[in-house]
């Protein structure tokens, strides 16, 4: 569904996030008729799965609504390669949802053996543009459309960049095909960063290479500014919006909030103000297409074996970088390979609103600012010094601290008992540590996080509670089975009408979405009370006290961590995990079934593993009734043929 249908003169969406979900899926009620969004932007990982809920929500909103799809973890700029894998991915949602929009970021991620999962920046040179020609296209072809590619934020550049940010991406569009995504509030924090100039920035973009507009929030560090999309957009990012709105004409905009999501009401009332300065923007001005303010010098492109010779320098650069992130001490030989400011930058003001009439107070934080209704006027506030602060040791400091951070939010997501157990220090020591010794090797972190169970069980830290590492095996069980591929389910009705002289001689063959986990400790019970929320981290495991934080946050063999474990029965349980209706669960199995999926397992026939588990008949039709309820099976099948969705025996997982 194209976004210009729904948008009209100049259409503003949002970005949807996991607590806005049901809303949208339920066609957002009546309440929200007179600021219902345009169009709706999906982050493309998100979406990856190729089974359970996620696609069940997207088919809905793309039945419903135009979307977009943005990309933050394929890193095409990553010079040793990125993942193709990753691009397939992306290019079988791009079949699915027949998306308006398709973009990805001027960036890097990956290394050998290695992703780091952020947005980081790249050299701007003509090595680097030949790389991304290349790049861009190869995955234009791969998803058989144009996409567009954004500027990032920054809090450092390659020493020796022969372009500006804009420069490059002009040049790169009209080299490779591509089109741009103008993110005004990452061109805000460059300003602070490495103090260049936001207006000259946009000035520079010919308005027939934009394909998307993104506005923002972000934050300040140490006087660094981090585009955390936490808050409203700012009074500066929406006074050069309209700037360049007046400028280009309508363009699809949208609004980004990743973190501290406000109430949706709250978002749609931003995108609603946003719209109507957008309007009134363009009835003020009469839209002109403007060419590069500074055009950037000619060059020659640097295309196969060229552009494949210029890639090994980007690289060490890349590699130093990486080292530089993961290890404090590598730090100080990456510096003298970077610059604080970006080629170009001179003293870069904040730009001032034309509108006399606005009574906007100038101290007027930026979320009061965004929130103002459309006539009142978005108003500058006092901002930074132009001149960049921080040292780079510091900002490198910062690009570690995010891979910390994305490690952290990740095993939240994977592991919520273990996470409500650990408590946030404890646990943000841990993906501290797991993320150097485990690395993600994707730039979807949904997959990350995996050797958490055998790292606990092995750790001197946890030797007091190996249960931990059970209750981590069910946690991955379950968020594994959230996206494991759809299959058809077996019912009762089918196992009832299938021919009782084969049945006995056939096996079941499993559903992706189930597993068997045999486990030392009982802890379902435990898991479920730390999932609802109706057991606290403080009850569990309080929080280390101020003597130990530091030890803990380490994590050394040795370290101690102070809390009471909750009580966990020291007896095995035997769980089934499954997918029904579209929602992960485990189940306890009774001795008799577990004694059957022990035996199914090993790929017995169905006879056979009732025979070896010593079950009667009743045993057995109870023991296949839960099964059924936990949608453990796709179809029964004769040991001679080969099933079509899946080809091994139920996982068994054994504590």
């Amino acid at each position: 569904m194209d976004i210009a249908m729904r948008g009209g003169a100049c259409p503003v969406g949002i970005g949807l996030r996991a607590p806005h979900h049901a809303a949208f899926a339920a066609g957002l009620g009546p309440e929200h008729a007179a600021r219902r969004p345009d169009w709706l932007e999906l982050h493309s990982e998100n979406f990856f799965a190729e089974g359970g809920a996620a696609p069940a929500l997207l088919d809905r909103l793309a039945a419903d609504w135009p979307l977009s799809l943005h990309g933050v973890g394929l890193g095409l700029g990553s010079a040793r390669g990125y993942d193709r894998a990753h691009l397939q991915r992306l290019a079988r949602l791009v079949r699915r949802v027949r998306p308006a929009l398709v973009s990805e970021h001027l960036c890097w991620g990956a290394v050998p053996g290695r992703h780091l999962n952020d947005l980081l920046p790249m050299p701007l040179d003509r090595a680097t543009l030949a790389l991304m020609v290349d790049r861009v296209s190869e995955a234009q072809d791969a998803l058989g459309r144009e996409i567009a590619i954004e500027n990032v934020s920054a809090l450092l550049r390659a020493a020796g960049d022969e372009y500006d940010e804009s420069g490059f991406l002009v040049e790169l569009a009209r080299r490779s095909g591509c089109r741009l995504l103008v993110d005004i509030n990452n061109y805000v924090v460059n300003r602070i960063n490495l103090g260049t100039d936001p207006r000259a920035a946009l000035a520079a973009i010919p308005g027939e290479l934009v394909a998307e507009v993104h506005l923002a929030g972000h934050s300040l560090v140490d006087d660094v500014a981090i585009d955390d999309h936490g808050s409203a957009v700012g009074a500066e990012a929406l006074a050069l919006y309209r700037e360049f709105v007046a400028r280009i004409g309508p363009v699809p905009t949208l609004i980004e909030r990743d973190t501290n999501l406000p109430p949706l009401a709250e978002l749609l009332d931003e995108a609603t103000a946003v719209r109507k300065l957008a309007l009134q923007s363009l009835a003020e001005s009469a839209p002109t297409s403007v060419g590069p303010a500074a055009p950037a010098p000619e060059r020659r492109a640097l295309g196969g074996i060229e552009a494949r010779r210029a890639r090994p320098a980007i690289a060490d650069w890349q590699q130093a970088f990486a080292r530089a992130i993961l290890d404090r001490d590598s730090a100080a030989a990456f510096l003298p390979w970077c610059a604080i400011r970006e080629v170009g930058a001179g003293t870069a003001e904040a730009p001032a609103d034309a509108d006399a009439d606005a009574d906007a107070d100038a101290d007027d934080d930026a979320q009061a600012q965004a929130q103002a209704q459309a006539q009142a006027q978005p108003q500058p506030q006092p901002q930074p010094q132009p001149q960049p602060r921080g040292s780079l040791a510091h900002r490198v400091a910062l690009y570690r601290g995010s891979l910390a951070a994305h490690a952290s939010a990740a095993l939240r997501g994977a592991y919520p008992a273990v996470a409500r157990v650990l408590g946030a220090t404890n646990l943000d020591a841990l993906a501290r540590l797991l993320v150097r010794l485990h690395p993600s090797r994707s730039g979807n972190l949904d997959g990350w996080g995996e050797a958490l169970a055998g790292f606990v069980e092995a750790h001197p830290a946890f030797a007091e509670r190996r249960w931990l590492a059970d209750l981590a095996r069910l946690d991955w069980a379950l968020h594994c089975a959230w996206s494991a591929p759809d299959a058809p389910v077996l019912t009762l009705a089918c196992l009832a009408a299938a021919d009782p002289a084969t049945v006995a001689g056939a096996r079941l063959v499993p559903h992706p979405a189930a597993r068997v986990l045999v486990l030392d400790a009982g802890i379902h019970a435990l898991h479920a009370r730390l999932v609802a929320g109706e057991v606290s981290g403080d009850d569990a495991w309080p929080e280390p006290t101020a003597g130990t934080r530091a030890a803990a946050s380490a994590m050394p063999a040795d370290a101690a961590i102070d809390g009471t474990a909750p009580p966990v029965p020291a007896c095995r349980e035997t769980l089934l995990v499954g997918r029904p209706a579209l929602r992960a669960d485990a189940v306890v199995l009774d001795p008799a079934a577990a004694a059957l999926f022990r035996q199914l397992a090993t790929g017995q026939a169905l006879g056979l593993a009732a025979e070896a588990a010593g079950l009667d008949a009743d045993q057995l039709m109870q023991s296949l009734a839960a099964g059924i309820a936990a949608a453990a099976w796709t179809r029964l099948l004769p040991l001679d043929e080969s099933p079509r969705h899946e080809s091994r025996p139920h996982a068994l997982v054994a504590g």
